[in-house]
């Protein structure tokens, strides 16, 4: 079934992935975070979308910092601590990109729902989130569902 046809596109950009409006079909309100090839960030209010960003992923930002300069080419890590300045090449790759994504995630002061491929690895940095890695679907469900198809 295609399920483009019972979306009010209205609510959403022309240009948008139908993975981030099935996510956000998926939940009421909430920031959602998915992360995969690209990290894309969506606020949802009232079950209406807000808006959102695009960062690179992790894997793209990695290879961006080693295209720079090899001496860049490092691993994230994601039990860097965002409360502390780093003081060396490694942590202050991880903490320039992760605490950037950790407050521009937590100004809206919204419940964080993380998905895709690295979202195990970001629960580190958002640790009151919710794990869904089929929130996607669930959004297609919400969408069968309304639509009153099976």
């Amino acid at each position: 079934v295609d399920l483009s046809s019972y979306i009010d596109i209205s609510k959403y950009y022309k240009t948008m992935g139908i993975d981030r409006i099935m996510a956000c079909e998926a939940i009421e309100n909430g920031v959602i975070v998915d992360a995969g090839s690209a990290i894309t960030v969506d606020i949802v209010k009232g079950a209406k979308f807000e808006g959102g960003f695009i960062y690179p992923g992790i894997k793209a930002m990695g290879e961006c910092y080693k295209n720079i300069s090899s001496a860049l080419e490092y691993s994230f890590n994601f039990e860097v601590d965002l409360d502390k300045m780093p003081k060396n090449s490694a942590d202050a790759i991880s903490y320039g990109y992760l605490k950037l994504l950790q407050n521009e995630v937590k100004s809206y002061g919204m419940n964080v729902y993380l998905t895709g491929g690295d979202a195990r690895e970001l629960v580190k940095i958002f640790p009151s989130s919710q794990v869904d890695e089929i929130l996607i679907f669930r959004g297609m469900k919400n969408i069968i569902k309304k639509a009153d198809i099976c």
